[in-house]
This record gives C-alpha cells, sequence and structure tokens, in this order.
C-alpha cells in the first residue's frame, strides 16, 4: 500500500526561494503567522494545518506538491 508523507524539505526550500532576502518577521506578516513559527519551519518542522493553509496560499503552489508516496 502507498501513503502520502508530508515532505519538509520541499517546503521549506519553497519557502525560502519565495522569502529570497526577506527576514522571517516579513515572510510571518506576509503569511499570516507568527515569526516564529515561520523559524519552526524553516528548522524542518511538520506545520498544523492552518499554518500549512496560509503559507500554501502565500506560496500558490498546490498542497499536493509538498506531499510525496512512499511503499
Amino acid at each position: 500500500m502507498t501513503e502520502l508523507i508530508f515532505d519538509t524539505t520541499t517546503f521549506k526550500t519553497a519557502i525560502m526561494l519565495k522569502a529570497g532576502e526577506k527576514g522571517l518577521r516579513e515572510v510571518a506578516k506576509e503569511c499570516g503567522v507568527g515569526h516564529t513559527t515561520v523559524s519552526r519551519l524553516m528548522k524542518g518542522e511538520d506545520p498544523a494545518m492552518d499554518t500549512f493553509v496560509k503559507v500554501v496560499n502565500w506560496l500558490k503552489i498546490p498542497a499536493a506538491r509538498f506531499f510525496k508516496a512512499v511503499k
């Protein structure tokens, strides 16, 4: 059976690419989350569902891109 798992590396990379030279506080404000939340995401922590939705909307990337299939 194939399972989907969250790909923290792809998520973190997408945030870094979109953020560019912006600081954590600016990224957090644009996403609608706290700067400590962005810091945790950049360390590879899994986001809460509401955070995930906010960041995916900010990224303008389909949410499915951040999941990978494993057997």
